[in-house]
């Protein structure tokens, strides 16, 4: 059985991690996306409060406070004072009891040890042992097959709590039709029957069969399971017809959340509401903005609503929520926290969704000192006792851009939960999992990689089974950390490595030995989505389209889906394949698969149609997108402003100048508005997203950047379109300074530490002509991307491949053809499979730096070397035609205006290049003549302008429509246009690619171009 994956698309916004409201236990403990669900003592429903069953009874809130409600323990908290008290001999009932409340707040350890010291007398003390073993067992990384084993000792007789333990821990090692099986049994021995969707009398097994049915993608069993349960608890047979809530709560809201995997948001909406009503001291609580009783219904309805986008009535909620827990009336208005941490948490991430930041840091501030040892914690550099909100608050400073202190906090949180105080220097990962991989992430934002590599390779090792498996090719026992390992790998350029390790994993998930090899999917999605990114990365492109076809039918709901042109039930596999066709230039195929996703996730049948945007915005913006590469540029307009008003927080923003909630929405619609030329709307929205993610309202007015790196950068590129170049420099040096560790940025010759700021403020000094500066920037980042100090003078090229060959176009610009050549080819060698590789004709490993390479030898006219190395380009078997279409073209363009020209043309395939390479032949021809022999044939000009237009009307990459601009743009200008219907085709290719104006100035043809436009009097 493959994993399935139980489209959980509504809850992408949130932390899965702590979404533990709807159908579990909030006070129960989590581990990772689970929440503790253990068989208990061995009798019947009472025994659920001791062993922390899903089905516990939850006191509830009072008016007064939070009496009753239990504070959500976090594993990971310090100290512990329940760990403090723990025996492990005297009355066996009495160690039974204490096993079974370790396992409640998360203390596997703990819990094990004092259910290894029972000594059991009776059967049923020898049950809830082995119970107790499983569970503190199974939910550690590596354990479950131990907690099997443990149980399968047991005989079949064994009690209806046990047998639920044994079905969780089958599912955990992903052995769902074993656990369904044995679940189906329970639900029959207890009067019920599965097939007919009859629930049993036994309300836990009810809810564990159906959530198992919802991880195994049975989401209409699960909810006819559901239903029946709802309607058995309820006091009247037309409750659910008539919005009413069942008795029983969790039911109530495990439904609520069956409803939100399936999109039926307004019925988990009408089902939380009503449930919010019975559980309420007052009907009018809901209308006057009072929270109800129960905790847990509250976050319920406030995750719903966000999720709904009804985010002021979800804040509106959460503070009544939070106001209901507080110690003292005024809590939350004197920065205070609650006394609840789960409702301080869910209020602090609401407010990082509608970007209310200062609020949100405020509370985790607040929370840090009210969980603190000592009140000046936070000052001093030491981490509060609650793993949880160290991390948070630490995540929360790095969305702010404060990642110095969020890696001040984390390396404190890290010696806090580690063996000896030298551990970071010494390199040795600490004790907690997600403390560990939170500081390797954060070093990744900060570029400091190799600190990254060192701690995860150290953890790596320490979740290994033996102390060589790295090296030896295998997988550690945690898949994330496996996962995180070959991303890094992959940052870091090192890719064979992470191949190696993705391999590996992807045959530690196999269902049968030679899968990989036979075209079949592993059983876990992460691993087969992570396997294919690489193979594209790679240029392994039909590798990647094999394994992405094989994870599309494997999570399809019928065999024949692809073929019949329906989506498969997993988001990111649809998206994936379609992103995998658009590459192979498939765009037929991907369209037809994008449109059926977009049918799959929409609302009503003919959203797409009646110009409605569906579900998912990555579904939205990916057709959008698509429809842009193909030129349907009204199609994608249309859809892209339905997007925009469905995340609007009201329906007029776009006509009064507002941007809407969501950053990617607003950049996409920018983007095609600069492409359709509406370069005035495209503006006002780009200033709108601008205000919206600044800090003060006056920041533009007064030049200063806003929070969001994006945003800057995509407002300087258009400034820089329109010609405004004051402007946007004056933008980019502030967003330097915001990116910088010291405030003096790039005026003192230092890079900022964001590479794309420095590479764009570079490219604008290039385009003002202030060379010298652009020079001593790309130089300042060069050295900060570098190994060593000295690798720029030792002819080494620096750790980032963008750099090198940004630096390497400026020399050329420049005319230091020696110093660009000799930092290509350093390039060319540091991505080479060999040392020797260039020296025996062979290729290196990146597309582009083989391009660049052979390009700058035509500059320097060593036509025969780039010649000879486009062929061996072109002799390497394991590419595909679409990856040999870009090495066709570049040989093409050598011959172009030459004799030899017909013999390469017509080996190319792709219909696209084979036009744009006959128009830059014919306007090269055009060019020429006029130049050497002052003869204008006009017929020339016309057939290179013919062939660029019936390029232009062909399906092409975002790259590749740049170039079809720029050389129509070209071949106007030289037909004598208005300048402004050329400069309109610049100013897209500029948008499309704003790389392309430094590439186009070393073209040695466009010098000819230039005499050629003097001597026509079309430029002086």
């Amino acid at each position: 059985m493959t994993e399935p994956n139980s489209l959980r698309i509504v809850f992408s916004c949130m932390n899965t991690a702590n979404y533990s409201t709807i159908g579990t236990d909030s006070s129960g403990p989590t581990n990772g996306s689970r929440t503790v669900r253990g068989a208990g003592r061995q009798n019947t429903e009472g025994a659920a409060a001791l062993s922390g069953w899903q089905g516990t009874t939850v006191k509830p809130a009072t008016s007064a406070g939070t009496r009753g409600l239990r504070q959500n323990p976090v594993r990971g908290a310090y100290p512990s004072a329940l760990a403090k008290s723990v025996k492990r001999t005297g009355n066996t009932e009495e160690l039974i009891s204490q096993g079974f409340e370790l396992l409640r707040t998360g203390q596997w350890h703990l819990a094990f040890n004092v259910f290894q010291a029972i000594k059991p007398a009776t059967r049923q003390q020898n049950e809830s042992k082995i119970t107790g073993l499983a569970r503190a067992l199974y939910l550690q990384p590596g354990k479950a097959k131990e907690a099997l084993d443990l149980l399968n000792q047991l005989p079949a007789s064994a009690q209806t709590g046990t047998l639920l333990t044994k079905s969780r821990v089958l599912e955990t090692l992903k052995r769902y039709q074993e656990a369904e099986a044995l679940l189906k049994q329970i639900v029959k021995k207890e009067a019920g029957d599965p097939e007919k969707g009859r629930a049993c009398k036994h309300h836990n097994t009810n809810l564990t069969l159906a959530r198992l049915w919802q991880t195994m993608g049975k989401l209409d069993q699960a909810e006819r399971l559901l239903i029946a349960t709802f309607r058995q608890e309820s006091a009247k047979t037309d409750d659910l017809e008539a919005g009413r809530a069942c008795r029983q709560h969790e039911t109530n809201l495990t439904l609520a959340r069956h409803w939100q995997m399936m999109g039926k948001h307004d019925h988990a909406e009408r089902l939380l509401i009503a449930t919010f009503r019975m559980e309420s001291a007052k009907a009018s609580d809901l209308e006057e903005g009072r929270a109800c009783k129960n905790h847990q219904t509250n976050l319920g309805l406030v995750r719903h609503w966000e999720v709904m986008g009804k985010q002021d009535r979800a804040e509106r909620l959460l503070i009544a929520t939070f106001r209901q827990e507080s110690a003292k009336p005024g809590d939350l208005g004197e920065g205070r926290a609650c006394k609840n941490h789960e409702t301080n948490f869910t209020l602090a991430r609401l407010w990082q969704m509608m970007g209310k930041h200062d609020k949100a840091e405020h509370l985790l501030i607040a929370m840090f000192r009210q969980e603190s040892a000592k009140a000046n914690d936070l000052e001093a550099g030491r981490a509060c006792k609650n793993h949880q909100t160290n991390l948070e608050l630490a995540r929360h400073w790095q969305m702010i851009g404060k990642l110095d202190k969020s890696e001040r906090l984390l390396i404190a949180t890290f010696r806090q939960e580690s063996s000896q105080p030298g551990d970071p220097e010494a390199g040795r990962p600490c004790q907690d999992h997600k403390t560990n991989l939170a500081l390797v992430r954060l070093w990744e934002m900060m570029g400091q990689l190799d600190k990254a590599e060192r701690l995860l390779i150290a953890l790596f090792k320490q979740e290994s089974v033996t102390a060589d498996d790295l090296e030896a090719g295998k997988t550690c026992k945690h898949l994330e950390t496996t996962l995180t390992l070959a991303r890094l790998w992959q940052l870091m350029d090192k890719l064979d490595k992470a191949e190696c390790l993705l391999i590996a994993t992807f045959r530690q998930e196999s269902a049968q030995v030679g899968d990989l090899e036979a075209g079949r999917a592993c059983k876990h999605h992460g691993t087969n989505l992570a396997l294919a990114r690489l193979w594209q990365l790679m240029g392994k492109l039909d590798k990647a389209g094999r394994l992405l076809v094989a994870m599309f039918r494997q999570e399809s709901a019928k065999a024949d889906d692809l073929k019949k042109g329906r989506a498969c039930k997993h988001h990111e596999t649809n998206l994936g394949l379609a992103h995998q066709w658009e590459m192979m230039g498939q765009f037929d195929k991907a369209e037809r698969l994008l449109i059926a996703t977009f049918r799959q996730e929409s609302v009503q049948a003919g959203n797409l149609e009646a110009g409605r945007a569906c579900k998912h915005n990555k579904t939205n913006l990916s057709l959008v997108r698509h429809w842009e590469m193909v030129g349907k540029l009204d199609k994608a307009e249309r859809l892209l402003i339905a997007t925009f008003r469905q995340e609007s927080v009201m329906a007029e923003d776009l006509e009064a100048g507002r941007a809407c909630k969501d950053h990617d929405t607003n950049l996409t619609l920018v983007r095609l508005w600069q492409i359709m030329g509406k370069h005035d709307k495209a503006e006002r929205l780009l200033i709108a997203t601008f205000r919206q993610e600044s800090v003060l309202a006056g920041d533009l007015e007064a030049g200063r950047a806003c929070k969001n790196h994006e945003t800057n950068l995509t407002l300087t590129r258009h400034w820089e379109m329109m010609g405004q170049f004051d402007k946007a420099e004056r933008l980019l040096i502030a967003a330097s300074r915001q990116e910088s560790v010291k405030t003096a940025g790039p005026q003192a010759d230092m890079a900022c530490k964001h590479h794309e700021t420095n590479l764009g403020l570079a490219r604008l000094w290039q385009t003002m002509g202030q060379l010298d500066k652009a020079e001593r920037l790309l130089i300042a980042t060069f050295r900060q991307n570098s190994e060593k100090p000295g690798d720029l003078e030792d002819g080494r090229a620096c750790q980032h491949h963008e750099t090198n060959l940004t630096l390497a176009r400026h020399w050329q610009i420049m005319g230091k053809h020696d110093h660009a050549e000799r930092l290509l080819i350093a390039t060319f060698r540091q991505e080479s499979a060999n040392a020797n590789d260039l020296e025996a004709g062979r290729a290196c490993k990146h597309h582009e730096t083989n391009l660049t390479l052979t390009h700058h030898w035509r500059i320097m006219g060593k036509v025969d070397k780039a010649q000879r190395l486009l062929q061996q380009c072109l002799s390497d078997n394991t590419l595909i035609d679409v990856q040999k279409d870009p090495y066709r073209l570049a040989l093409s363009i050598l011959h172009c205006s030459t004799n030899e020209f017909d013999t390469y043309v017509v080996a190319i395939t792709n219909r696209v290049d084979k036009a744009l390479v006959q128009s830059i032949h014919k306007f090269m021809i055009y060019c020429q003549h006029v130049d050497e022999h002052d003869s204008a044939e006009r017929i020339l000009l016309d057939e290179a302008f013919n062939f660029v237009e019936e390029a232009m009307q062909l399906p092409s990459s975002s790259e590749k429509r740049a170039q079809l601009l720029s050389q129509k743009g070209h071949i106007m200008r030289m037909q004598n246009k208005a300048e402004s219907e050329w400069k309109f085709f610049f100013q897209q290719a500029s948008c499309l690619d704003p790389s392309r104006v430094s590439k186009e100035k070393t073209e040695l043809w466009r010098k000819t171009e230039q005499r050629a436009l003097k001597k026509l009097n079309i430029i002086n």
